[in-house]
């Protein structure tokens, strides 16, 4: 596995998923180091939110996975096992590079067969009954367990700094690139979708993540504008480009050319990642424009409770209190998962949302057109904290390797906190 290069100060730019990318600890200068040299690099462990009940018609299965993404080890462990691939639960999704350990949920099968399940890439490591399939978001966190390499030195007490700031404040809760898939454009297919311009988004579906549209773009553009019918040249080539969701998409095409009714032969899942990586590239601007007032709540905040999770709205008679909790980190600000369910701010908080929606040519209510993002695919919406806890936090520094041990809540990114030591991307100038 290739090294994450080390660029120090020179930076990288700013990634389209987060232009306005900041630096909660910027007054620290980097620690140039390569990230992700070796598969062990990157080791996380997930907190389960709950012990397995011992009797049901599911078994939690507790697995390691080596450089394997979850949805290929749910389809390489059902297969095993003999049962279809929706017969597995998962709490969340791991990164294919590294180690992961992490419990799934399978039906249609015992404990027995899945300690004796032998899979590529995958170990089973426990297995016991449980009554219910495991669900998105029901862990209580994930443990890390990081290298990063070519350290110099000189840079202990850059590192020291940076891990007191951010365990003292907590760590900025941005959006890592993961979210928004090749190319870090998911976003754009996101808004496209609750826009409800689907020709639009049937031709970004189909454009490279790092190219330009060619022959086979114009030739959709052209059949979805009913300018010519696609041949079946141009039909190959944009199932090329685009691969396995287009089967569909493309027969559906050649008989109607009509974008709206093509949506829903894009797969569900694929849709609804689409309008998941808009919400969070929303989350992400709005925290980077706040990131100077990190740790603060003020008049209008819809405010984050991190021992429950609860959120309540922050008015001007209780923000003196809210910002003392505050203080102690028992609460937070929220920035925005746009959606029908997400609460609404109010005074300056709600202006910051409301730019950023802007900007990327959304308003609120496009979130809940159903018709618009296809079938069932419309986001609910909610709330994140602009910050999180650091918590378990722990680092060495032997020869040149920086090791890293600390614990997240769920849908925290691991890559921001290294992010905060080498500093490599970079806002877009103003």
């Amino acid at each position: 596995m290739s090294a994450e290069p080390a660029r120090g100060d020179a930076g990288a730019g700013p990634p389209p998923w987060a232009p306005g990318y900041a630096h909660r600890t910027r007054d620290v200068a980097p620690v140039p180091c390569a990230f992700r040299a070796e598969l062990e690099d990157f080791r996380v462990e997930e907190v389960p939110l709950f012990p397995a009940s011992g009797a049901g018609e599911h078994v939690l299965v507790t697995v390691e996975k080596r450089g394997l993404a979850t949805e290929d080890a749910v389809r390489r462990l059902a297969r095993a096992l003999g049962v279809r691939a929706g017969a597995v639960g998962w709490a969340g999704r791991k990164d294919a590079r590294g180690v992961a350990v992490q419990r799934l949920s399978v039906a249609g099968t015992t404990p027995e067969d899945a300690l004796a399940a032998e899979v590529r890439g995958l170990r089973v490591l426990a297995a016991e009954r449980h009554g219910t399939k495991l669900r998105a978001g029901q862990l209580a966190g994930n443990r890390f367990r990081l290298r990063l390499r070519g350290v110099a030195a000189d840079a202990a007490p850059r590192v020291d700094a940076v891990l007191e700031q951010l365990g003292r404040e907590g760590l900025p809760n941005a959006f890592g690139a993961q979210r928004f898939g090749r190319g870090g454009r998911g976003h754009e297919l996101g808004a496209a979708l609750v826009r409800g311009d689907a020709a639009d988004y049937l031709r970004l579906l189909a454009t490279p993540p790092h190219g330009r549209p060619g022959e086979a773009q114009e030739a959709l553009r052209a059949a979805l504008a009913g300018e010519r019918a696609l041949s079946r040249a141009d039909a190959d080539r944009l199932g090329h480009l685009a691969g396995p969701p287009w089967d569909r998409v493309l027969r559906a095409l050649r008989r109607d050319p009509a974008p709206r009714g093509l949506l829903e032969h894009v797969p569900r899942p694929l849709r609804v990642l689409h309008v998941s990586a808009l919400q969070a590239r929303v989350f992400n601007d709005v925290l980077f424009a706040r990131l100077d007032g990190h740790g603060t709540v003020e008049p209008g905040d819809v405010a984050w409770l991190h021992a429950s999770g609860a959120c309540f709205p922050v008015t001007a008679a209780d923000a003196a209190a809210a910002e003392e909790r505050a203080a102690r980190g028992e609460l937070s600000a929220t920035g925005p998962l746009p959606g029908p369910r997400s609460l609404a701010p109010g005074g300056r908080p709600a202006e910051v949302e409301r730019a950023a929606l802007a900007a990327l040519g959304v308003e609120p209510e496009d979130f809940a057109r159903t018709d618009r993002v296809g079938r069932g695919a419309a986001a609910r919406g909610g709330r994140r904290p602009l910050r999180v806890p650091l918590a378990e936090l722990d680092w060495r520094l032997e020869g040149d390797v920086l090791e890293l041990a600390f614990r997240l809540p769920p849908g925290s990114y691991a890559t921001v906190l290294v992010e905060e030591l080498r500093k490599e991307l970079r806002a877009a100038p103003a």
